[in-house]
């Protein structure tokens, strides 16, 4: 039985693995200095869509700031869910030129991405935690707007 994080399959599109002998050398060179967090989202925003690529900032470009949780995976799984939640507001660290459905849809694809990763790294009880607190967040943002 295949559980989550066992099969590098469920998140194709976060593969670490390069086809092409150019990639394996920008990766080569990349793996010599530490990434910030951000860049990695920003890296792997920009990897899922030549759209999404267009308006996501280069990963040397991004913050260096972020929340630290204690394991790098996780910092990146909850990094991921607030660039969802900045998103959906229009405040985007790394994809501000996003039109507003653009950026809905990569809040939300932001928002998934940083889930998988924290049950990829984390536990349920903190999937659960997280999930939560975006369904709260997001009602109270809704309860604002109808106001």
């Amino acid at each position: 039985m295949t559980t989550m994080g066992d099969d590098d399959q469920q998140h194709p599109h976060w593969s670490d693995q390069p086809s092409t002998a150019a990639e394996r050398a920008a990766g080569e060179r990349e793996a010599e200095r530490p990434r910030s967090p951000l860049a990695t989202l920003a890296t792997r925003m920009a990897d899922v869509s030549p759209a999404w690529s267009a308006v996501t900032l280069a990963a040397d470009d991004a913050p260096a700031g972020s929340i630290d949780v204690g394991s790098r995976d996780r910092t990146i799984g909850v990094e991921s869910i607030r660039e969802g939640w900045l998103l959906h507001r229009g405040a985007s660290r790394l994809a501000a030129a996003a039109s507003p459905d653009l950026s809905l849809l990569v809040g939300d694809w932001c928002y998934a991405a940083g889930l998988c990763e924290i049950t990829d790294h984390g536990s349920l009880d903190d999937v659960a935690t997280l999930a939560r607190l975006v369904a709260d967040v997001s009602a109270r943002a809704g309860e604002s707007v109808d106001a």
